[in-house]
């Protein structure tokens, strides 16, 4: 109850080849993340992901469900491609959530902008069981966070945006406090902010390290790089 999930979005700019999306998938899954979010990268790019995931079935920590967000509209093959992936679900923007009728059963994640398309999407009769919420909507007094806050029937898990920083800890536990049960972090491949066991501790940490261009740095134990 008192914890926040650390949810990576990875965006590949440029191709990544299958070892390294190996690794990346297996580091975030070990050090600790709750889910994983492919963002506008190549269909082939989440199924190298998602055979990862699959290969750590009985093992601790098990797999991690993924979602796609994509960078463009998607047509019945693409989501009939990613049902049959095993995806957990897909992340689309809050006004262009509907799904053509002939689509398989997923999973939508409304991605909300605004105080309007939140209230929206938690009004709606069956309200989707996660949204993602902008970091300011969060930080505002919406009656809408208020709801999922004080618990509201059919409450959806609320998620949101953290930058990287000094302060993720805290502003982690800032943001649990309000009713945020996962936050997001940015991961672009193309330049890498820090390892992935770095970020994701730090965000779990109730030592509030702070995130340096090496690494992470413990009070007077020194500065570790991301390699160490």
């Amino acid at each position: 109850p008192s914890a926040i999930a650390v949810v990576p979005r990875i965006l590949c700019p440029s191709p990544l080849d299958d070892d390294a999306l190996i690794e990346l998938s297996e580091r975030f899954r070990v050090a600790g993340a709750a889910a994983l979010v492919m963002r506008g990268t190549a269909l082939n790019s989440v199924h190298v992901v998602l055979e990862e995931q699959r290969r750590a079935a009985g093992n601790y920590p098990g797999p991690l469900p993924v979602v796609y967000e994509p960078s463009t509209p998607m047509d019945d093959t693409t989501l009939d491609a990613l049902h049959s992936s095993g995806v957990a679900g897909i992340l689309l923007p809050a006004n262009a959530m509907v799904l053509p009728p002939s689509a398989p059963p997923l999973l939508v994640v409304p991605r909300c902008e605004t105080s309007a398309e939140l209230d929206a999407v938690l009004a709606a009769p069956t309200p989707a069981p996660l949204v993602f919420a902008a970091a300011e909507l969060v930080a505002s007094d919406s009656a809408a966070v208020r709801a999922v806050d004080n618990g509201a029937s059919a409450s959806p898990v609320l998620m949101t945006s953290l930058s990287l920083g000094e302060d993720m800890a805290s502003s982690a536990r800032v943001l649990r406090a309000r009713g945020c049960s996962a936050v997001a972090v940015d991961f672009d491949t193309d330049e890498w902010p820090a390892a992935p066991e770095t970020i994701v501790g730090a965000i779990l940490s109730k030592k509030s390290p702070v995130i340096g261009s090496l690494g992470v740095q413990y009070n007077a134990y020194g500065s570790y790089t991301s390699d160490q």
